[in-house]
């Protein structure tokens, strides 16, 4: 199993709108995608516009099949209007549960 890792700066004032993209776009649209298993996203404690998305993927072939396909650039556009900038993502190969 494979994961990638995004850090994502969104002001939180435009988090519920976000939110709300994820439920209706974002995350159907990923689920979509061959290889996904999962995703979790989670909210700083410390840094309120901070926020860290999880992608559970079943290769890391799947994940970049993912970002270099049509529905991940039209979801990403749809995104950047409400985060600060583009995320920075790292990829991991993952060791245990």
């Amino acid at each position: 199993m494979f994961c990638s890792v995004s850090q994502i700066t969104c002001p939180a004032e435009l988090q519920p709108a976000y939110l709300d993209l994820r439920r209706s776009d974002i995350d159907p649209g990923m689920a979509a995608a061959p290889g996904f298993i999962r995703r979790i996203l989670l909210r700083s404690q410390t840094s309120a516009d901070e926020l860290l998305l999880i992608v559970y993927w079943e290769s890391r072939e799947h994940a970049v099949a993912y970002r270099q396909s049509r529905v991940h650039d039209s979801l990403r556009d749809k995104t950047i209007k409400l985060i600060k900038e583009r995320p920075a993502t790292k990829d991991y190969d993952i060791l245990a549960e």
